[in-house]
């Protein structure tokens, strides 16, 4: 009978068996034993022989740095699957297929750049995320008018006083204190609970001196009494400051006001209220920001007009009104005059934060010839610019025919400076005329038609120049 190999309490006996050694292991580097001595060298001669690293510099380079397609800066362009494909399949793979093609950063110290896509997945990604530029803006919204309580003994009181005073003796800011101060207003930030509602605040004298037809004809008392206000921002709380500055801002739209003074009085009264309360913009509804972006256009302050607009885009997804945009890219353009440099980079590096506004209102026509001026130079650039204009189902027609020639004419200049072959000319004409007359239905005028055979007369291109010829007897 086997013996068991269970132990006392009932466990197995372990099977591992042990190993052991009569020396130690030793490790230690060949270099040092066992090494002849014809095999030792030099430590010049070992560094002589690790091998030079190769020089991959004739090889061809598949890493390029790229511009961000969220720091890229444009206004018309939308591009689709037909951009893919052709920059995919051109040259070098770049971006639009000319290699003459330049993208203009959004940073303003970087300039223009060729940019090349090398692989299908970079440029299906760059795209998508260069259209997202293109956010949906949603209409401007009606005024919003807050329900506001108005005390007629307050404002009996005022007008009382304020008939009693010669209009002359309040261009004097010494009568025009004593004609504040008469109230007892004086109480900074906001007046005490327990008279809030029968006290007389400098927000109710402001609104109603401003808003009377003294003032209304009275351009000079109208910028006296805003220098006046300026220096009295510490007695308005933030809400009656508030209330005060959109009474102000719907009055001077409403009034569709001419005079530069009053214009100017106002810009600088509210550069004042924004240094003390920069968050009052932030406060107010997004049809007075398009107000107060109107007025500072005005008053031709460009800069604090466009950082409200980019507000309303990119803060709240709200397109401007149109008579503020256009009004907007009017004093815009007359700024322009004596800039010295590339325009179109200018253009693009103020507005790009804008272009949502072009998608979502659709050209016009003056809308149109602001960009068929300042940004188009090339023919990708032209051709984005017509589908822009085809996306407004509506009056596209009409905007074709009103800038058929116009925009031959803009086809015109590019050629002039590139370097394309007379065929390829030739054929970007036939294709504009071609999206004019066959896609969109134009009837070219008789000064489109003779423009369109002079240029195919410079090209060679003598077919279709005596067919136009034809079309013009």
């Amino acid at each position: 009978m086997l013996r068991s190999l269970k132990g006392l309490k009932g466990r197995p006996l372990s099977l591992r068996r042990g190993y052991s050694v009569k020396s130690p292991i030793l490790f230690v580097p060949n270099e040092t034993i066992h090494r002849f001595e014809s095999e030792k060298l030099t430590e010049e001669e070992n560094l002589a022989a690790i091998p030079k690293r190769p020089n991959f510099d004739g090889l061809p380079k598949y890493h390029h740095e790229i511009l961000s397609p969220e720091d890229t800066a444009d206004l018309v362009i939308r591009p689709d699957v037909n951009d893919i494909l052709t920059s995919t399949f051109s040259q070098n793979a770049v971006f639009t297929g000319d290699p003459n093609y330049k993208v203009t950063p959004a940073n303003a110290n970087l300039q223009e750049t060729t940019l090349s896509l090398h692989f299908a997945v970079a440029v299906i990604e760059w795209i998508r995320l260069f259209n997202t530029q293109i956010v949906t803006l949603k209409s401007l919204p009606s005024t919003v008018n807050k329900l506001q309580h108005i005390n007629e003994a307050k404002v009996d009181a005022i007008k009382a006083k304020l008939n009693s005073i010669n209009v002359e003796e309040l261009k004097s800011v010494e009568v025009l204190d004593k004609f504040y101060t008469s109230f007892e207003i004086y109480r900074k930030g906001d007046i005490m609970r327990k008279t809030r509602a029968d006290t007389i605040n400098i927000e109710n004298i402001s609104s109603i001196l401003l808003t009377s037809e003294l003032i209304q004809s009275d351009s000079e008392l109208f910028d006296i009494t805003l220098r006046y206000l300026g220096l009295k921002l510490a007695y308005f709380s933030n809400e009656n400051l508030q209330q005060f500055t959109e009474k102000l801002i719907n009055h001077l739209h409403g009034e569709n006001i001419t005079s530069g003074m009053k214009v100017q009085s106002f810009n600088n009264f509210m550069s004042k209220v924004f240094e003390i309360h920069p968050r009052l913009k932030t406060e107010l509804h997004v049809s007075q920001l398009d107000k107060l972006a109107y007025l500072f256009t005005l008053a031709n302050n460009i800069e604090d007009s466009k950082s409200l607009l980019q507000l309303l885009v990119t803060n709240y997804k709200v397109a401007p009104s149109k008579e503020t945009f256009n009004l907007f890219l009017t004093k815009y353009t007359e700024s322009l005059k004596d800039f010295q440099g590339l325009i179109k980079s200018k253009v693009l590096k103020d507005l790009h934060q804008l272009k949502p506004v072009f998608f979502h209102n659709g050209l016009d026509s003056f809308s149109l010839k602001f960009l068929l001026e300042e940004i188009i130079e090339h023919v990708y650039d032209l051709d984005h610019l017509m589908r822009l204009i085809e996306n407004k189902e509506n009056s596209s027609i009409f905007l074709l025919s009103e800038f058929a020639e116009m925009l031959m004419q803009r086809l015109q200049v590019i050629q002039s400076t590139s370097e394309d072959p007379n065929t390829t000319k030739a054929l970007q004409l036939t294709q504009l005329i071609s999206k004019l007359v066959k896609d969109n239905g134009v009837k070219l005028d008789k000064k489109s038609l003779e423009l369109a055979q002079q240029m195919y007369k410079d090209l060679g291109d003598t077919s279709n120049y005596e067919y136009i010829g034809k079309l013009l007897n």
